[in-house]
C-alpha cells in the first residue's frame, strides 16, 4: 500500500545547501548537490513505528510498532510475512543480527525477544524491568546487549544460553543509558548516556577502555562506521569521533532532536533523522548534505496532535546502499530507493 502523497515509480529530485560543520573550521556554504529518490514502499501500522531495519541481504524489512507487534514484511512488494506476537506494550526497537538468522526486539513492557527471522518462532525473552531503550547485536551475532529507562547499566547477553556475559554500570551522573552499539571489528561496545557521556568498552570482556565525549546532552543513537575507525552520535546534535582518539571530528546541521543515525555501507555517508519529520544524508569527506527527506503526514495522529510534525524515530540502509527505510510516529514505515549520480 502506498502513501496517499507519494506513489512507488514517481522520482524526487531534492537540491541540498546545508552542511556539515568540521570541528576547528569555520563554516562553509556548499554547492548544492542533487541526488534523486523514489519512495518504492510505504508499509502501513495502526499505531507509531519505533523501530526498523533490513536483513542482511536486503530482502526482508522488521518493524515494531506501538500495537505490541514485530511485522516481517517483503522488501520487494511490501507484502506482511510474518507477525511476531509476545510483547504486551509497544515495541521500541528492532534489529536483525549479522547474519540473518535472529531478530531482536525490545519494547516498553521491558523485555528483550529473540526470534528466528525465518519461521517467527520466539528464541527467548529476556526481562530487564523497564522499557528498553536500545539493543545491538555483536559482530558475530552470538551475543547482544540492552539498555533500559532509568538504568545505569548496559547487559550483555550469551544468546544461546541467555546468559549474562557481562555487564556495565556507569557512574550515576550518567542518569541512565540510551543508546549502545558494538563495533564491526568485534572490538568495541560504545555506550551513550543521557548525560550527554560516550564510552568505549573491550566488547568481550566490557573493560572500559576510553570516554569519548562528556556532558553533550542526550546521545539517543550510536553507530560505528563499517571499518569500526568512526563513531557517529545522535542525540541533542549530531556529532562524528575518532574512536583510536576519541577526538571529534565533524559536527553536522539537523533541526529537532535526533534520534537515530546510520552509515552508509561504503562508510562513505551518515544518515540522521529527527523530531521534526526530518531524515538527511551528508557526504563525510566534504560536509554536503545529500538528501533532505521531509516526512510529513497527512492525518493527525493520537500520537501527533500537529499534522506538520511527525517523529521519525529511525533511518536505516539496505546493506548494498541503494534503500533508505524511515520509521515514524504516523504509523508508517517508508523505503526509498537512492539513485546516485
Amino acid at each position: 500500500m502506498n502513501h496517499p502523497r507519494y506513489s512507488a515509480g514517481r522520482w524526487i529530485t531534492i537540491g541540498i545547501v546545508m552542511l556539515g560543520v568540521s570541528i576547528g573550521t569555520p563554516p562553509m556554504v556548499l554547492p548544492a548537490q542533487d541526488d534523486t529518490l523514489e519512495l518504492a514502499l510505504t508499509l502501513t501500522h495502526p499505531e507509531t513505528v519505533r523501530g526498523v531495519s533490513f536483513s542482511p541481504d536486503g530482502k526482508r524489512i522488521a518493524s515494531g510498532c506501538g500495537d505490541r507487534i514485530v511485522r516481517i514484511w517483503n522488501a520487494s512488494d511490501g507484502k506482511q510475512m510474518l507477525a511476531l506476537k509476545g510483547h504486551r506494550l509497544c515495541v521500541t526497537v528492532v534489529r536483525f543480527s549479522p547474519d540473518g538468522k535472529w531478530i531482536a526486539s525490545g519494547g516498553s513492557d521491558g523485555t528483550v525477544r529473540i526470534w528466528d527471522a525465518a519461521t517467527g518462532r520466539q528464541l527467548r525473552s529476556i526481562v530487564e524491568g523497564t522499557q528498553i531503550r536500545d539493543v545491538a547485536f555483536s559482530a558475530d551475532g552470538k551475543r547482544i546487549a540492552s539498555v533500559s529507562v532509568h538504568d545505569r547499566t548496559v547487559t550483555v547477553w550469551n544468546i544461546a544460553s541467555g546468559k549474562i556475559s557481562f555487564s556495565l554500570t556507569g557512574p550515576r551522573e550518567w542518569q541512565w543509558i540510551d543508546s549502545v552499539a558494538f563495533s564491526p571489528d568485534g572490538k568495541w561496545l560504545a555506550t551513550g548516556s543521557y548525560n550527554g557521556t560516550i564510552q568505549l568498552s573491550d566488547a568481550l570482556t566490557g573493560r572500559e577502555l576510553r570516554t569519548v565525549a562528556t556532558r553533550l546532552g542526550v546521545f539517543r543513537g550510536l553507530a560505528f562506521s563499517p571499518d569500526s575507525k568512526q563513531l557517529a552520535a545522535s542525540g541533542s546534535g549530531l556529532t562524528l569521533w575518532r574512536v583510536d582518539t576519541g577526538q571529534q571530528i565533524a559536527r553536522f546541521t539537523i533541526p529537532g532532536n535526533v534520534f537515530d543515525v546510520s552509515f552508509s555501507p561504503d562508510g562513505k555517508r551518515i544518515a540522521a533523522c529527527t523530531s521534526e519529520a526530518h531524515a538527511a544524508e551528508w557526504d563525510i569527506a566534504s560536509g554536503r548534505e545529500t538528501l533532505s527527506l521531509a516526512v510529513h503526514h497527512d492525518v493527525p495522529t493520537f500520537w501527533v496532535k500537529d499534522n506538520h510534525i511527525n517523529y521519525v524515530y529511525n533511518v536505516v540502509y539496505r546493506l548494498d546502499g541503494k534503500q533508505l527505510a524511515t520509521c515514524s510516529s504516523d504509523g508508517e514505515v517508508r523505503v526509498w530507493s537512492v539513485s546516485r549520480d
